[in-house]
């Protein structure tokens, strides 16, 4: 399986991922990280999804 199908099948199944620099790990909700990371980027453009539900985020996800 291929990283980026490996990481589609996560999202769809929205597992927990591990995130680590080598000192601090957490554990965070991959659909909740998408979701932030499209927060930030659309801030980036001056587009605001603030009232935008996590629900609402997943039907927009491309897979």
């Amino acid at each position: 399986m291929s990283y980026k199908e490996e990481l589609v099948k996560m999202i769809q199944c929205g597992q927990d991922v591990t995130i680590s620099n080598g000192k601090y790990s957490v554990k965070i909700n991959i659909n909740y990280l998408a979701w932030e990371l499209r927060k930030a980027m659309d801030e980036s453009t001056h587009r605001s999804n603030e009232n935008m539900t996590l629900e609402e985020f997943n039907r927009d996800i491309p897979l």
